[in-house]
C-alpha cells in the first residue's frame, strides 16, 4: 500500500507498485502499473492512505490527492492545501511526508509540520530531542497503528528518533552498521517491526 520516493513514481504518467508477497504464474515477482491521468510537476515523495494516492509536489507547492478508479487514477487530483501561500514554509524545501490521517511534512532543515484537512496543527512542536535533527532525511508513521508516533531517520547521528503525537521526544534507536547512511524507513507497530534502508541494504529490527 505504501510507496516512497521518486523511484516509485510513474514513468510515462504511471505508478508502478511492487510487493514481494505477490507472485506471478511462474513464481516471479509481479508488478502492477497504475496510470495517472494528470501527472505531478515535480514529485518529491509519495504515500497512500485509505485508498487515495498522495504526491508531495514541490513544483507547485502542493500535496496532490488522487482518487482511484479500478487500477487507474484518471481524474484530476484534489489539492490538499486550500491556500499554499499560507504554509509555514514553502514545500519546495520539503523532503518527505507521511500520513496516518494527519499529514506530516519533513523539511530539509529538519523541521517537521503536522496538518489535518489542510490546516496546520499549531499544537505540534518537535521538542526535547537530544542533539539536532538538521540531517533528518525521512520520516514514517504507521497508518494503522493509532499511536500517533513519528519515526524520523536522522542520518547525521546514525539513529532513528521517535516522537510522540505532539512532537515530544520519546526514544532513539541505534543499530551500528545498520543505521549508517540511513536512506528511508517504514514501521509496522502491529508486528513491532521497524524497516530501514541504510547504505544500500534493507534491515528489519524489533521495536522494544
Amino acid at each position: 500500500e505504501r510507496s516512497r520516493g521518486l523511484g516509485d513514481v510513474y514513468k510515462r504518467q504511471a505508478l508502478v507498485t511492487y510487493d514481494p508477497a505477490w507472485e506471478g504464474e511462474a513464481g516471479s515477482p509481479r508488478l502492477m502499473r497504475s496510470f495517472l491521468g494528470t501527472p505531478p510537476h515535480a514529485p518529491q515523495a509519495v504515500d497512500s492512505f485509505e485508498g487515495r494516492f498522495y504526491v508531495l509536489d514541490v513544483g507547485i507547492n502542493q500535496i496532490r490527492r488522487y482518487k482511484p478508479r479500478g487500477d487507474t487514477y484518471p481524474e484530476p487530483p484534489d489539492n490538499y492545501f486550500v491556500d499554499p501561500a499560507a504554509l509555514p514554509a514553502s514545500l519546495e524545501n520539503a523532503r518527505d511526508m507521511a500520513i496516518d490521517g494527519y499529514i506530516y511534512v519533513l523539511y530539509n532543515d529538519g523541521g517537521i509540520y503536522k496538518f489535518l484537512q489542510g490546516e496546520l496543527d499549531e499544537s505540534f512542536s518537535v521538542r526535547r530531542v537530544p542533539g539536532q535533527l538538521d540531517q533528518a532525511i525521512a520520516l514514517s508513521v504507521d497508518p494503522h497503528g493509532g499511536s500517533g508516533r513519528i519515526y524520523v531517520a536522522d542520518q547525521g547521528n546514525n539513529r532513528v528518533v521517535v516522537l510522540g503525537s505532539a512532537g515530544e521526544f520519546q526514544a532513539q534507536f541505534r543499530a551500528g552498521e545498520a543505521f549508517e547512511m540511513l536512506e528511508t524507513l517504514a514501521v509496522d507497530e502491529a508486528s513491532a517491526r521497524l524497516y530501514v534502508i541504510g547504505n544500500g541494504r534493507l534491515y528489519v529490527a524489533s521495536l522494544p
